[in-house]
């Protein structure tokens, strides 16, 4: 694999694109499903993490295997107009009280500081930035079935999460038939940074504006519910076979008038170096997904 080749363009997909229960693993969140059931582990909150730098908003997503007993995956990816952070992991233990831990790493975008001895004639003329990758615990619990509470901690973190259920997003169906379609990422000229096409068995393929080809396919978590494991299986024409969670944000979620629903895919690269955000706006209304 060209492994700096995938990293570049992960990267630039990352800058452009995603602006904008108790007990056991498997027990439930204790929130209802349509026909009375119980969902195991799966919710989407806005969530704020608080550390000693500031607050910052997050969407957090929690995934459920189909199999019992598989680790649960997690995604988060930060709020804001520049924003260039996500957060991915799976939960492998639950603690006393209801806690329940993921391992995780917190990706996000940094300046290349240089050292201090740096001769000047040698300093870059402009900032120089790369990706950082930082190992972490979380550490949550959701109470009264609606609201989320935790830390976060590592090298160099020590934070706190605290973060509200979106029923609204995530108690919609999910399905091949509702991704299916055209959905696209244009930038301030109109023109295309990102497109996939998703055909009706969720098998996509697509292109960004450098001319790199993605493809890969959506699989509905749980019918009921507004989530999906998406695969990533090659990129810029090399096998990539890399797995995250998606999921529909509705356009009446949004603040913006004339908003649309998009689509949010955050994929973890397997080696564990980045982190691909995607946000990308729907060509028309996801058939049987009414504001």
């Amino acid at each position: 694999m060209n492994t700096l080749r995938v990293a570049w363009v992960a990267m630039m997909i990352s800058g452009v694109l995603l602006m904008g229960g108790c007990g056991s693993q498997t027990d439930a969140i204790s929130r209802p499903d349509f026909d009375g059931n119980q969902v195991a582990n799966g919710g989407i909150f806005r969530t704020a993490i608080r550390a000693g730098d500031g607050d910052s908003q997050w969407i957090f997503m929690f995934g459920e295997e189909q199999d019992a007993g598989a680790d649960n995956r997690i995604v988060a990816y930060r709020l804001g107009d520049n924003a260039d952070e996500f957060i991915s992991g799976r939960f492998v233990t639950s603690l006393d009280s209801g806690v329940r831990r993921a391992n995780v790493l917190w990706v996000d975008t940094v300046e290349v500081i240089p050292d201090e001895d740096t001769p000047e004639d040698e300093l870059p003329e402009e900032p120089e930035f790369e990706r950082r990758v930082r190992p972490a615990v979380l550490d949550v619990l959701i109470q009264d079935e609606e609201h989320l509470l935790g830390t976060l901690s590592g090298e160099g973190i020590d934070a706190t999460v605290d973060g509200d259920y979106q029923d609204a997003w995530y108690e919609r169906p999910a399905g091949h038939g509702i991704v299916a379609g055209e959905w696209r990422d244009l930038d301030a000229f109109g023109r295309e940074n990102i497109s996939i096409a998703i055909n009706s068995e969720g098998g996509f393929g697509g292109r960004t504006i450098d001319d790199c080809t993605l493809s890969g396919q959506f699989t509905a978590i749980n019918a009921r519910f507004n989530l999906y494991e998406v695969i990533i299986a090659n990129l810029c024409d090399e096998t990539l076979d890399a797995t995250g969670l998606a999921s529909v944000r509705p356009a009446s979620s949004s603040t913006t008038p004339g908003s649309v629903s998009t689509l949010v895919m955050v994929v973890p690269l397997r080696d564990g170096s980045d982190i691909l955000g995607f946000q990308l706006a729907a060509e028309s209304e996801p058939d049987g997904f009414q504001r």
